[in-house]
């Protein structure tokens, strides 16, 4: 954050409610959502679909693309300040 005023705004308005999360940032899913799961070849079980992160910030998790999408305009400027102050690791 640029400063303590960003932070308290930001931990207002969205980030109390991410933070740590386990779920998509959108919807709260702790799944990812997939067309063909793949099976675990050790027993044939499908596989637990994993959560995709916003490969910009590496913070935001997504179940799928629309949820990142509906996200988008929330996120745009979290992700900027992020991927600006961490260089994005």
């Amino acid at each position: 954050y640029c400063g303590e005023r960003c932070q308290k705004f930001d931990w207002k308005a969205s980030h109390s409610r991410n933070c740590k999360a386990e779920g998509c940032v959108q919807c709260g899913k702790t799944e990812a959502i997939v067309e063909t799961p793949e099976l675990n070849k050790g027993n044939g079980e499908p596989l637990k679909p994993i959560l995709s992160t916003c490969v910009r910030c590496k913070v935001a998790k997504y179940c799928g693309r629309e949820c990142q999408k509906a996200h988008w305009k929330v996120h745009k400027a979290m992700c900027t300040m992020i991927k600006t102050t961490t260089g994005g690791t």
